[in-house]
């Protein structure tokens, strides 16, 4: 009869020790997907907490001292004590007026810092070394709410034409379906084909959205997503309700990012469209940067450029959003520029 072998205690641990070895091995190979992760809600959580300080000057005709006073205008999943190695606070400049938000890291890594730096300059989120010295504390990631000249790295903001207060359907128009807002968060009933909502002037032209939103559940199978329109306008037509101008889609069925021409509620094939990353989480929360001058379309999603053409078929016109096909969406911010 055979006797079985067992393993040495040397062996077990030189296993283990080669186990660890190919651990750190696939991570240098494989950086930075959490870290990635990571940046992307930070540079999310600074737009809604810019789009609430708006939204509370509005209000107060003050800025906010601290963001217990803009609490009340975010989404609860949007944690304003320091957790997870990162802290938000109100910004001040050197006379010790309100400047904008910001965000203290602390991460031991330098992943998430060079990330936020790649993703964030130049998209209205700065990530600048020199700010570690501006701020005691190490703040590294800060976004300009108004401008001030003592502020060494806030370039001036452009006219701001909409920010969305979250507390209300005031400031928006229902073309389908029902809309309601809800701890700080703008979302479609579940049920129904098809939801739209506008908001802002016929008379806009060259601007920028900046629009943060998530697929909170719903049919997300084919055919599925949500949508933001822009140049656009209610006409009377062939449907109801008749809008024309632009729809750029995100479209979580075929994952893609698309943008049709849309005449009196009728859509066009897809002008321009692109596949979304194979990793892209569609239940982590987005945000979309349409930037639209003169005849030139520029469409960022979480800071990357995945869109930019030319076309002239609508040169001014409002915005809106839609979401078809019973997808479950939340906006947490809304907000457009010049």
């Amino acid at each position: 009869m055979n006797k079985r072998k067992g393993f040495t205690l040397t062996e077990i641990l030189t296993t283990l020790v080669v186990i660890g070895i190919l651990a750190g091995a696939v991570m240098l190979l494989f950086p930075g997907k959490s870290d990635r992760a990571t940046a992307t809600r930070i540079l999310n959580d600074l737009r809604v907490l810019k789009s609430a300080s708006l939204q509370f000057y509005a209000a107060k005709g003050t800025w906010p001292a601290s963001l217990v006073e803009i609490s009340s205008m975010v989404s609860s999943n949007l944690k304003l004590e320091c957790a997870d190695e990162v802290c938000y606070n109100v910004a001040f400049d050197k006379n010790g007026e309100f400047a904008g938000v910001k965000a203290e890291l602390s991460f031991a890594g330098s992943g998430v810092r060079s990330i936020l730096a790649e993703m964030a300059n130049g998209n209205g989120i700065y990530a600048n070394p020199d700010m570690v010295d501006f701020y005691a504390g190490g703040v590294n990631v800060f976004s300009p709410v108004r401008s001030s000249k003592s502020f060494a790295n806030a370039s001036v903001e452009k006219l701001l034409l909409f920010a969305a207060n979250l507390s209300s359907l005031e400031q928006f128009i229902i073309l389908n379906g029902d809309w309601y807002v809800e701890g700080g968060t703008l979302r479609p009933a579940s049920t129904g084909p098809e939801k739209r909502i506008v908001f802002g002037e016929p008379e806009w032209s060259d601007y920028t959205i900046n629009i943060t939103g998530r697929i909170v559940g719903g049919n997300v199978s084919r055919n599925s997503g949500y949508g933001i329109y822009y140049r656009a306008d209610q006409q009377p037509g062939l449907r109801n309700p008749g809008i024309s101008g632009y729809a750029f889609q995100f479209d979580t069925g075929y994952r893609e990012f698309l943008v049709r021409v849309v005449t009196n509620g009728r859509e066009s094939d897809p002008l321009y469209r692109v596949s979304m990353p194979e990793n892209m989480d569609i239940f982590s929360p987005h945000n979309v940067e349409i930037k639209v001058t003169g005849a030139n379309h520029s469409i960022r999603v979480d800071g990357t450029e995945v869109l930019n053409f030319d076309d002239s078929t609508y040169m001014s016109g409002s915005a809106g959003l839609r979401t078809w096909n019973a997808t479950d969406a939340e906006f947490t911010s809304i907000e457009v520029r010049e």
